[in-house]
This record gives structure tokens, sequence and C-alpha cells, in this order.
């Protein structure tokens, strides 16, 4: 993976192949709103799934807000074919959706349904990921 690249793993990724790379493409600033584009790349099993990434500035403020504290959160997103879910489990990991809208994808068409791709991950690593995206608002 390249510098820019971001990269979080299921704790069973060996058995799983399950892994989400963020790689930036591109930070714009325009009327005041700030823009952050990335290469989204989500593997499962055989699959691949390619899409962007798109933060705006309420969005990054979102994230940069973020603390070690992790209660059941979930972020949505302005370009809304892409929303996080994530909490802490019984253990000390940390139980992470990428939720994908379907109707967007498939027709154009918000529809609220679609696959998720479920990470189970050590909560240290998770927040690693957290503060290397954090790395790009700044």
């Amino acid at each position: 993976m390249s510098k820019n690249t971001i990269v979080l793993k299921d704790n069973n990724y060996k058995c799983s192949n399950i892994s989400i790379s963020l790689k930036h493409k591109n930070t714009y600033v325009e009327d005041d709103l700030r823009t952050i584009i990335f290469a989204l790349t989500v593997t499962y099993e055989d699959n691949t799934i390619n899409d962007e990434f798109v933060l705006f500035s309420p969005e990054i403020d979102q994230i940069n807000n973020l603390t070690d504290k992790l209660d059941k959160i979930e972020y949505a997103f302005y370009e809304l074919n892409i929303s996080f879910t994530f909490f802490e489990s019984i253990t000390t990991d940390i139980i992470f959706y990428l939720n994908f809208d379907s109707g967007l994808n498939y027709s154009n068409s918000s529809s609220d349904s679609g696959p998720s791709i479920r990470l189970e991950v050590d909560k240290n690593t998770f927040i690693a990921f957290i503060n290397e995206i954090k790395s790009y608002l700044q």
C-alpha cells in the first residue's frame, strides 16, 4: 500500500479477507467548504467493491471530534451511498459496519437499504485508523 492509503483489516483477515482501504485522491476548498476525496476499496471473501468516499467540512468536524470513548455511533455523510456504524463489543473490540445504499448505487434513488460489511477490530487498531483519516483533515 502506498503512503497515502489507510487500511483497516478485520481481526480474522486471514480467514475472511475483509478490509477497507481509503486512498487520498484530492483535497480542495471552494466557497469556504473543504472537501476531501478518498478512493474506497472494500474487500471481502473473493470480492472487491470500489467507490468514492467524500468528506465535506461538517463531516470533517464530526470525525475530528471523535474521541477514544466510542459509544454506539452511526455516521451518515452527505454522499449518502455510504455510512458507518460502530460500537464497542463486550470484549475490547470494535464492531464496525460499512453500509452501502443499494438504491443510490443501483438506480440513483435513496433507499436506506443495502449490504453492510462487518469488521471486528481491536479498539487500538480502530483508533489508529481514525487518527490516520484525521491526518488528512488538518
